[in-house]
């Protein structure tokens, strides 16, 4: 899957920039992106800075979000037409515009719209003025501030100089996807000038035949690309499956094996060869318990991965790809280990945003490709349960009636009318064998959560029913995307509760 790397600017000092700022821009850019074939920005567009960030990367063909502080109509008030039309027109070319909600004033809406940036974006490109950031009450600092609280990397520009501070915070290495950090560090030297781009604004070191920094004309329709991920997961899952549950199933029935043996050695009269022999099986058998343990514990944990890929990537190829685009739709796990993921699914998804269909076409796509598959899969699965889950149950219950009955007549038999032979020991045996397999079928019932899902999967069916009501009833965009919010919560919720419960808390095999 692919892993992209978002840069955004925030222009602190909001004045025009000097060609030395402009330089340590495109040298910045430069050097974040040659450990990174797909690089994205988000970036707003009403400073001078944010022009020339917006301008160097439509040079180097890099997907942009574009950031408003309020919305369009709005915002034409405060500039003038040519800017209007210079910003309608990176409008049309960017994946995603996004407008700050909470604006009621553009002071609030440009504060707001910096805070955006910085909460899309892996690096920051700060262009500041040195003294402010001495002062602890200002509101630039309090902008950098909440960038080192969100481990953003960070690299601060002076206003004036250009020079650059690199900033490395705990998670550089890991964001910017370099192993050897002392290197990154070293060539953003503490308060240096930044190394001058050659002509055309390519840095030093950068050759001028490198091709743009995404790689797009090369990349699949995003679409495809999507389907593409979910296929391969899909497989992968499919296939670790039923691998899974025959560990399982093979454990408890090879631990059962080894306490009938037991119980039989005890209950009967054996040689003591016999005895011998049985004693070397168990061990044998108990040997490959632990083989198998080991084996279905990694086998357990990179099935639950596979198939929460595969489901995210779900999520966006049959749920949300008709609906046009906002921000409140992207997925959000509490995962730790895949922000990566979410972050190229919704990128792949930003990109394919022409795909979008009118607001009656797009319900009924959703309701079709996502709400009605979900239903199937629940129904399906609560009905399976439903079924499995009392039966077993049953058993279980039967088996520890017969072994209290075998009991009881194993002690009549023995203790009050005397009897000793093959029948008495073999009632011993059943009493003996018979609360063991009911163990074993118990432990079955907890190992396929079959009393969760008979009910909980019974609800998810009722809930996406009401949903699909809902979503069926919107009247416009907003709605119908409060709507599927809601609904796409409710489907990530339960997928989480999968996961934690399959996957475990070892990160070894991911």
């Amino acid at each position: 899957m692919l892993q992209w790397f978002i840069i955004g600017l925030i222009d602190c000092h909001k004045s025009p920039p000097t060609q030395q700022v402009h330089e340590a821009i495109c040298a910045v850019m430069d050097q974040l992106s040659k450990n990174s074939s797909h690089v994205a920005v988000v970036s707003g567009v009403m400073s001078d800075c944010e022009s020339v960030f917006v301008q160097e990367t439509k040079r180097r063909s890099c997907p942009t979000q574009m950031v408003l502080p309020m919305h369009f109509e709005s915002l034409c008030q405060h500039v003038s037409s040519d800017k209007a039309s210079w910003m309608q027109a990176v409008a049309r070319e960017s994946i995603y515009v996004d407008v700050a909600e909470c604006s009621a004033n553009l002071a609030d809406g440009l504060r707001e719209a910096d805070v955006l940036t910085v909460d899309r974006a892996d690096a920051i490109l700060a262009v500041v003025d040195a003294k402010q950031l001495t002062c602890p009450t200002s509101q630039d600092n309090e902008l950098i501030t909440y960038c080192r609280a969100c481990r953003k990397t960070l690299v601060l520009i002076d206003s004036t100089s250009g020079l650059i501070r690199f900033e490395k915070q705990a998670s550089v290495a890991e964001s910017v996807g370099v192993s050897d950090s002392k290197r990154l560090s070293q060539w953003y030297s503490t308060s240096s000038p930044c190394p001058l781009p050659r002509s055309g604004g390519e840095s030093a070191g950068m050759s001028s035949s490198q091709p743009p920094l995404t790689g797009s004309d090369t990349e699949l329709a995003p679409r495809l690309q999507l389907e593409n991920w979910y296929q391969e997961h899909e497989a992968l899952a499919n296939r670790l499956a039923p691998w899974a549950r025959a560990l399982m199933l093979r454990m408890i029935i090879i631990n059962l094996a080894v306490a009938g043996i037991t119980a039989t050695v005890l209950s009967l009269d054996f040689s003591t060869e016999l005895k011998t022999a049985s004693n070397f099986l168990k061990m044998v058998a108990l040997a490959v318990v632990l083989l198998l343990a080991r084996r279905q514990k990694r086998t357990q944990q990179q099935w639950a991965d596979a198939r929460l890929a595969a489901e995210l990537c779900r999520v966006y190829l049959d749920g949300l790809w008709p609906l046009k685009r906002h921000r409140m739709l992207e997925c959000r796990l509490a995962i730790p280990g895949w922000n990566e993921m979410l972050k190229s699914l919704s990128m792949c998804w930003y990109m394919g945003r022409n795909d979008a269909q009118e607001l009656q076409i797009a319900k009924q796509q959703y309701l079709t490709g996502r709400i009605d598959h979900q239903r199937e899969y629940y129904s399906e699965h609560s009905l399976h349960a439903g079924r499995w889950h009392p039966r077993l149950k049953i058993f279980a219950t039967s088996a520890t009636v017969v072994a209290m009955g075998a009991t009881g007549a194993f002690i009549v038999t023995t203790d009050v009318v005397g009897l000793d032979n093959l029948s008495t020991r073999l009632l011993r045996l059943v009493s003996a064998v018979l609360p063991i397999i009911s163990a074993a079928v118990l432990s079955w019932i907890v190992a396929r959560d079959l009393p969760r899902r008979s009910h909980r999967y019974a609800e998810m069916k009722a809930i996406l029913e009401q949903q699909a009501a809902s979503i069926r009833a919107a009247p416009n965009w907003p709605s119908l995307w409060r709507a599927v919010v809601t609904t796409e919560n409710l489907l990530l919720q339960e997928l989480t509760e999968w996961y934690t419960k399959n996957r475990g808390t070892d990160k070894s095999a991911k």
